[in-house]
């Protein structure tokens, strides 16, 4: 292995020990590559130029903004209540009906992040006022939140998909029975958990006005994922169209129907934080086009498959072994960025293997999303930890559990391909 690339290996371990952005960390590493090598001026800026000149893209920042109004909208207290009605009156009602409400989110927002500050707080309040415990209550909202960027829409699942050369279509399409299947699994623990500490029952009786008046708030909401999915299933619009669609249609009805948008600061703010958060996510995937034409150029891949054909391991040894190390490096790095710097490498391989793109990016997306879960640097800690006042240490802990329940459902998506490509095949072949 030639100098500059052992240093660029060292230089990228090294300035993630010291803690630097990761966007900056990918810049650096590549710097001190391409300075070594003498092609900087060409390379670097024509490598970023093309990554973001990308009609694919433009759909992240609206989906982002979709999930952004709809929380200043106080959208999601209508989901909540919907799911409350439905299913709040059995032991671990709300337990449920946490798991369900992120259910009904994920195919409104495509961020986990957005599921966590949108319904945590309004559905650990809830859950507290119940008479559940803190603990509990904020580890089934992190762990339920991991299915937002698995049903459609998914802003991970469309980067993804760009980088990959996927059908972002059949992604975003098979992306909804794992999420089903991941709700199942996290439901088993709630039961079990809620059996074994007694959690109370609502007294309320279940009552059909109710549910059709709970329905009826939550209507226009709920359209919102059909617009999405319709749309691209019919063929209607293309992803990135169906976006844009839907965050206008977000926007209107905050303001028109539910009029929870009073006035055109509030809107404004949801376009700067958009900005800030899309900016984010577009510099990472800059500057990891760059490393990424590195590990090209210096055939990393073609190395990688000549070892694993050496060591003759299965197509499911191989998924399995790519699972552990991305539920490792989300220990440590955000779930965006293992997407984006580890696609273009393990891209040529999959293929060379026959996997199916779509059945990997779902299951790559799932495994670098539990990785938000687990200390010393997950981001869904941290964000339940402050909304709900829960240690760090203790939220940890409590979790356990849904962790291990959502590596299962990992597992079983893993092992079971068509509950990720049924619904794509019936409906695009």
């Amino acid at each position: 292995m030639e100098i500059p690339l052992i240093l660029l290996f060292l230089s990228f371990i090294i300035f993630l020990i010291l803690g630097m952005p990761i966007a900056w960390v990918l810049l650096s590493s590549s710097l001190i590559y391409l300075f070594l090598k003498g092609t900087l001026p060409a390379v670097l800026p024509q490598r970023v130029v093309v990554m973001l000149d990308s009609f694919v893209l433009i759909a992240v920042p609206f989906f982002i903004y979709m999930a952004l109004i709809m929380n200043t909208g106080k959208i999601t207290d209508k989901i909540f209540n919907f799911a409350r009605i439905i299913i709040g009156r059995v032991k671990g009602g709300l337990g449920y009906v946490n798991i369900i409400a992120s259910v009904i989110f994920a195919g409104m927002s495509g961020s986990m992040l957005a599921d966590i500050m949108g319904l945590g707080e309004i559905e650990i309040r809830a859950m507290l006022n119940a008479g559940y415990d803190r603990k509990f209550s904020a580890a089934v909202t992190a762990a339920s939140a991991t299915i937002g960027p698995i049903i459609p829409p998914s802003v991970p699942l469309i980067i993804y998909g760009y980088l990959a050369g996927a059908s972002i279509s059949r992604l975003l399409v098979g992306g909804v029975i794992p999420g089903l299947t991941i709700a199942a699994y996290q439901m088993v623990i709630v039961y079990i958990i809620s059996k074994r500490r007694n959690y109370p029952i609502e007294e309320s009786k279940f009552e059909w006005k109710k549910l059709l008046i709970g329905f009826k708030n939550a209507f226009p909401a709920l359209l919102t994922p059909i617009i999405v999915l319709g749309g691209i299933i019919i063929g209607f619009v293309t992803p990135t169209e169906a976006a844009v669609i839907a965050s206008v249609y977000a926007t209107l009805i905050a303001i028109f129907v539910y009029r929870s948008i009073n006035c055109a600061n509030e809107v404004f703010l949801c376009f700067k934080e958009t900005t800030v958060t899309a900016s984010r996510i577009l510099l990472i995937c800059a500057f990891a086009a760059a490393f990424g034409w590195i590990f090209t150029w210096e055939r990393v891949p073609h190395r990688i498959l000549e070892f694993i054909i050496y060591l003759n391991i299965s197509k499911v040894q191989f998924l399995l072994l790519f699972n552990l190390i991305v539920l490792f490096l989300g220990c440590f790095i955000s779930a965006t960025a293992i997407i984006i710097m580890l696609t273009p490498l393990v891209t040529p391989l999959f293929l060379s293997m026959g996997i199916d793109p779509v059945h990997f990016g779902v299951m790559f997306v799932l495994a670098s999303m539990i990785g938000l879960l687990t200390p010393p640097f997950g981001i869904g800690l941290f964000a339940i930890s402050s909304i709900s006042k829960v240690d760090i240490y203790e939220l940890s802990i409590e979790l356990i559990p849904f962790v291990i329940v959502t590596i299962l459902a990992l597992i079983t998506i893993t092992l079971f391909p068509n509950i990720v490509l049924f619904l794509p095949n019936l409906l695009f072949d």
